[in-house]
């Protein structure tokens, strides 16, 4: 691969928890009344940036039922990189997380 490959299995490993975890919390956040608002040159301001972070980070613990299990998303991330990891070594078929709304 090229240099712009290097970082690509990586997105396409965290894509699995992009839409329940960060769309889903952007959509709530907003869906309650907060103002995502953007700056002059189209940047997120320090008070916008702080409250995304800090809502994430308590969400990140939050466990969320994944294969049978009750994980919390970083556990559920290590699982998804541990699978892949035996895919690739043909020990296992990768099954992917996929999120019930």
């Amino acid at each position: 691969g090229t240099d712009a490959d290097q970082g690509s299995l990586v997105f396409d490993l965290i894509e699995e928890l992009r839409a329940p975890l960060a769309d889903r919390l952007v959509l709530g956040l907003v869906g309650r009344g907060f103002n995502i608002a953007m700056d002059a040159e189209g940047s997120l301001g320090r008070p916008v940036r702080r409250r995304l972070a800090e809502t994430f980070y308590r969400q990140w613990e939050r466990p969320v039922r994944a294969f049978g299990s009750a994980l919390k998303p970083r556990e559920l991330l290590e699982r998804q990189v541990l699978g892949l990891r035996a895919s690739l070594e043909g020990k296992v078929t990768y099954t992917a997380f996929r999120f019930r709304w």
